[in-house]
């Protein structure tokens, strides 16, 4: 769906606009910052670009459905489904930190066929649809599978109370000789896009929203990495959570892992 992948990029190429800070690579100051739960923010920027983009939706697919993290409520279950989170990351943008992504997704009857996502402070846009996936106009290299265990893994960064951060602090001990390294940058948008990237290995959400997502899964399993539920069911818009990995092998770890922390 071409069509569609190219209003995917549009919209994200318009929010990474908006975002634009006074220097390359640094986040503005937004304004307008408020609480909507603990540790949890909206901005003027959140608001603005999620209108952007939907509008930008509405103009080519005027009946289509959005659903997006600040204002757009469509069912997971509508049969042309858009899913939009305008600025992941909102607490690193707040704090001025450059681990943002804005992603764009769209679903027909439930299967992820087109998406966008951004990294506005890098300057990378990557996208996909049936035909691959591309970094800008050029095509994205398969991903690797690490010959053994799994290389990078990408943790929550939540520290919210009844959060994941338990598990994820169990699942540090479960991968000790079992991955190479830990990394967080408290976006899961944002850690998809660098999984698609080569730049992690592996990365789990148990409270992921489809909007957060979507356009990473699409990526991924264009690429030849797995993307399931916690479960290790097939992930899909109605689903909770997420584990993406560059390839089967990392994908089992991450599967025997949150198996082994549960509790």
């Amino acid at each position: 769906m071409a069509g569609e992948r190219q209003v995917a990029v549009r919209a994200v190429q318009r929010a990474m606009a908006l975002l634009a800070g006074p220097l390359p690579g640094k986040p503005p100051t937004p304004v307008g910052v408020r609480t909507k739960a603990p540790h949890d923010y909206v901005t003027d920027l959140d608001l603005a670009c999620e209108r952007e983009i939907s509008a930008i939706i509405r103009a080519a697919y005027p009946t289509d459905s959005i659903l997006g993290e600040e204002e757009e409520r469509a069912s997971t279950r509508a049969s042309r489904l858009w899913m939009v989170d305008p600025v992941d990351g909102t607490r690193n943008l707040v704090g001025g930190r450059p681990d943002v992504a804005v992603s764009v997704a769209f679903a027909h009857e439930g299967r992820l066929c087109a998406a966008a996502l951004g990294l506005p402070y890098r300057g990378l846009l990557l996208s996909a649809d049936a035909e691959g996936a591309w970094l800008g106009d050029e095509p994205l290299p398969p991903l690797v599978d690490p010959p053994e265990g799994a290389g990078l893994i990408g943790l929550t960064g939540e520290l919210r109370v009844a959060s994941q951060a338990q598990k994820a602090a169990r699942l540090v001990g479960f991968m000790v000789g079992r991955a190479e390294g830990i990394r967080i940058s408290g976006a899961l948008a944002y850690d998809l896009a660098t999984l698609a990237l080569g730049e992690l290995h592996g990365r789990f959400s148990y409270g992921g929203t489809p909007w957060d997502i979507a356009a990473g899964a699409l990526l991924i399993e264009r690429l030849g990495g797995v993307v399931s539920d916690p479960q290790g069911r097939p992930w899909t818009p109605s689903s909770t959570g997420v584990i993406a990995a560059s390839g089967p092998r990392a994908h089992a770890l991450l599967v025997q892992g949150l198996k082994a922390v549960q509790g």
